[in-house]
């Protein structure tokens, strides 16, 4: 808290709801908070209890800032410049500042995969968490 405080942003928003269309799909979500940047325009901060993710789990979090610009962008009419992951627990900050290719190319992934699931093509990867799962005895891709 002291942090924002002395960081120069203004908070405008928390917890506020966007839409993002992409082709036939609609994508929902909940940008944690919305601030106004001291040098002009808008951030994003995303709030994380986790420990940062390294290898290719820390590419999909950028994935996922890139969309929440981008949702923020068509919801409410506004160029955000900054989107950060904050991991509130390790005191570790990820800022995404993404050109308007990347965010593109953000979308565009995000509209392969959500045409592969309408058509019901979303193979199962099995990994340490199918041990917890409620649908273990039933998943294909658990061996017998």
């Amino acid at each position: 808290m002291a942090r924002t405080r002395t960081s120069g942003v203004t908070t405008v928003a928390v917890e506020r709801p966007f839409t993002l269309h992409i082709g036939p799909h609609r994508v929902h979500g909940r940008i944690d908070r919305v601030d106004r940047l001291p040098q002009g325009g808008f951030g994003l901060v995303d709030y994380k209890t986790g420990t940062p993710p390294t290898g290719g789990a820390d590419e999909d979090g950028r994935i996922v800032m890139r969309l929440y610009l981008a949702g923020a962008r068509e919801a409410w009419q506004v160029e955000p410049r900054v989107a950060t992951l904050e991991y509130i627990l390790e005191g570790e900050n990820r800022r995404e500042n993404p050109d308007g290719t990347e965010i593109a190319a953000a979308v565009e992934q995000a509209h392969a995969t959500l045409d592969e699931i309408s058509a019901g093509r979303f193979p199962a990867q099995p990994s340490w968490a199918c041990r917890t799962c409620d649908y273990r005895l039933l998943c294909p891709a658990m061996d017998r």
